[in-house]
């Protein structure tokens, strides 16, 4: 029996095949959370835009947009999440994991450069 010479090149594809398979897993894993650029920009793009509305209206606390600028922001950035993984919501904050929204302001202020 000669079966030495066939033994190393099937040993040879058969970790040459768990090897892509190992890389594809990987590759899948690592691209899973990563959103498109396109997508990215929109969501900057809707957020300047309810910045810009915000800053007309002196970046006051008790305006209606406030927490749209919120939501726009972490649809934008994703920092802040609840305990299971799902984006904070304006009407979410103080509760269920989320930040108060005395924490959020200042920096959404800083994010509209607001006075």
């Amino acid at each position: 029996m000669q079966t030495k010479g066939i033994e190393l090149p099937m040993n040879t594809l058969v970790i040459i095949a768990i090897a892509i398979l190992v890389l594809l897993a990987l590759t899948a894993f690592f691209l899973q959370g990563i959103t498109s650029p396109s997508e990215n920009v929109e969501k900057q793009q809707e957020f300047n835009s309810l910045c810009v509305q915000w800053v007309n209206e002196e970046c006051s606390e008790s305006s209606g947009i406030v927490g749209n600028v919120f939501n726009a922001y972490n649809e934008w950035k994703q920092v802040y999440t609840k305990g299971n993984g799902d984006l904070c919501k304006w009407n979410d904050l103080g509760s269920g994991g989320c930040p108060s929204k005395s924490t959020v302001i200042p920096v959404l202020k800083t994010a509209c450069h607001c006075k």
